[in-house]
């Protein structure tokens, strides 16, 4: 799917039943991915409510510039995986 476009800047899978990270694999070699929009998804309320989602999806997506509608802050990223 990457090399069908890779001018995707944005992903959006909000209320959708995505129910694994791996399903999310291919879209983090998008090489302009931004904006990547999960809320809604069994898998992003379990890892929310667990604290894990916000860390390991930029660990994932390390181009993204905005979850779930708010802005990715790398310096709260590292702060986040010393805990």
């Amino acid at each position: 799917m990457v090399s069908l476009v890779p001018w995707l800047w944005a992903v959006i899978l909000f209320s959708s039943s995505m129910t694994l990270i791996a399903n999310l694999e291919p879209q983090k070699d998008l090489p302009i991915l931004e904006d990547l929009l999960l809320v809604g998804n069994p898998i992003e309320e379990k890892c929310s409510a667990d604290g894990s989602w916000r860390p390991e999806m930029t660990k994932r997506f390390t181009q993204i510039k905005r979850l779930d509608g708010k802005t990715v802050v790398r310096d709260d990223v590292a702060e986040e995986e010393g805990k």
